[in-house]
């Protein structure tokens, strides 16, 4: 593992630092993931896509960060049963902070597109004597 060989991120300080240089590199493919659904196209808005498909990729980040800190609760399970190995002793609220308000406001987008949706179904049928209120 990089922890015991690599000379450089020997320290825990410093593999915090690279994994929070990942996870911030995870920040930034979400948003391009998110913003460019084509990824040869250009840039889309979230109000201009299709709203399936955004909430598909928004539940696809949500997911990412899910997997991306079981993968490393289970290397960090891994090393405390190799005693005589350094231990990862670091802060995952510093690490995975940002990722996790990331993923919060994907859920909060989540809600919102998830309710527009119910909304533009209500407003498709139509209810006898309503014509009035909506006018």
């Amino acid at each position: 593992m990089m922890l015991s060989i690599a000379r450089y991120y020997g320290t825990p300080d410093r593999m915090a630092t690279l994994f929070c240089k990942i996870t911030n590199q995870m920040i930034k493919m979400c948003k391009r993931y998110l913003l460019y659904p084509d990824p040869e196209g250009p840039q889309v808005k979230l109000w201009d896509q299709e709203s399936q498909g955004l909430l598909t990729r928004l539940e696809d980040c949500i997911k990412l960060n899910a997997a991306y800190q079981e993968l490393y609760k289970a290397a960090k399970e891994k090393l405390a049963q190799q005693p005589k190995s350094r231990q990862f002793d670091m802060p995952e609220n510093k690490i995975f902070g940002k990722l996790d308000q990331f993923c919060k406001r994907c859920q909060k987008l989540i809600d919102m597109f998830t309710t527009a949706l119910q909304f533009t179904a209500l407003a498709q049928n139509a209810v006898e004597g309503m014509e009035p209120l909506m006018a």
